[in-house]
């Protein structure tokens, strides 16, 4: 499978993360007095949402990161192969 299916793979569950991340925040907001829960329980179960969208966020940019790297590299090696076939084609015309 290609790298771009992975990136785009990971992109889309960040997506699905943050909408329900964002969901939750919403509702943890608005239900917080009919749930009778404590400010103190309210943020942190907000904190925890949050830090869990983060984690993904810096996963996805690590990963991406790295296909990237990956990418430059694997264009560079193809670069210099055809160069090389350039050199050798010159060399046998002359």
């Amino acid at each position: 499978m290609s790298p771009r299916f992975f990136s785009v793979f990971l992109m889309m569950g960040g997506i699905n993360l943050m909408w329900g991340s964002s969901s939750f925040m919403y509702n943890l907001l608005v239900l917080r007095r009919k749930m009778s829960m404590s400010r103190g329980t309210m943020t942190f179960t907000f904190f925890m949402a949050g830090a869990h969208l983060l984690l993904w966020v810096m996963a996805i940019a690590i990963y991406l990161g790295y296909v990237e790297e990956e990418l430059e590299e694997e264009a560079e090696l193809l670069e210099g192969g055809e160069r090389k076939k350039e050199q050798n084609v010159t060399v046998r015309n002359v």
